[in-house]
């Protein structure tokens, strides 16, 4: 049996094709749907520990997307990398910048690169006796 050793390229190689997804207020049915995206793209997903358990307004996830290079060329290019980063800013813009009761935020980083942070200011419902109040003064 033969053993491959890790050589310090590679790890490099690993360290520059990972984008690391941090998100605040997020869902389990956005954060499902998330995972398997980035799964669907062709990313080796992992959730960092210590991960939140309840997903609420203050709860933050953080996942880390390796973007794996083909079976031809064992690393992942950078314009592969920022392809993949871009794909999943777009995601992030139609699924989950959408309307909610509470604030969300994301930010989406690779080690070299662009930053990208998101954020979905949460609508406040005014309740029926607000509503009814101004209807009478007018």
């Amino acid at each position: 049996m033969e053993v491959h050793r890790i050589s310090p390229k590679e790890i490099k190689a690993e360290k520059q094709a990972e984008i690391r997804i941090v998100c605040q207020g997020i869902s389990k049915e956005e954060f499902s749907d998330l995972y398997q995206f980035l799964e669907q793209v062709g990313c080796q997903v992992s959730v960092r520990n210590p991960c939140a358990p309840q997903f609420d307004a203050k709860a933050v996830h953080e996942i880390a997307a390796l973007v794996a290079g083909n079976a031809i060329g064992l690393y992942a290019s950078k314009k592969a990398i920022d392809a993949v980063k871009e794909m999943i800013v777009s995601w992030f813009k139609v699924k989950f910048l959408h309307k909610s009761d509470h604030p969300k935020q994301a930010e989406i980083s690779s080690p070299k690169g662009k930053a990208y942070k998101l954020k979905a200011k949460g609508i406040k419902k005014k309740p029926k006796n607000a509503a009814t109040k101004q209807k009478k003064k007018s």
